[in-house]
Order: structure tokens, then sequence, then C-alpha cells
């Protein structure tokens, strides 16, 4: 992805940086959640559980307070 220098914010505001509602636009976006998903992988299972107190929800969901 290449740099680029405005002289002022009004100048980078009148540099369209995409077209809405591009198929490049859904690219970029399928590439984002894509990569989120692998560098945030899910933590919780799915569904509904019951507990006793919230520190055994913490604990189940590998939630630790530092």
């Amino acid at each position: 992805m290449s740099v680029e220098k405005f002289r002022s914010a009004d100048e980078a505001r009148l540099t369209q940086r995409s077209i809405p509602g591009s198929p490049e636009n859904l690219r970029r976006l399928h590439f984002v959640l894509e990569f989120w998903s692998r560098v945030h992988p899910r933590v919780a299972r799915p569904g509904v559980f019951k507990y006793r107190s919230i520190a055994e929800a913490n604990q189940d969901i590998g939630f630790s307070r530092r």
C-alpha cells in the first residue's frame, strides 16, 4: 500500500479512497474479517450456560483479572 502526503486536511478529504457499494469494498471487508478471526479466535463456546457465581463464569471463559 502506498503512502500519500497531503498539505492540508481539506486536500486529504478530497481524495476518494473507495467507491461506496463497490465489489472492492466487499473484498476488503472479507479480508479484514478473516484476518481478525485468525488473530482473535472465539474464546467462548456457543450456547447458554448456568454458573453459580461470576468467578466461575470468568474461569470457564478464561478471563482473569490482573
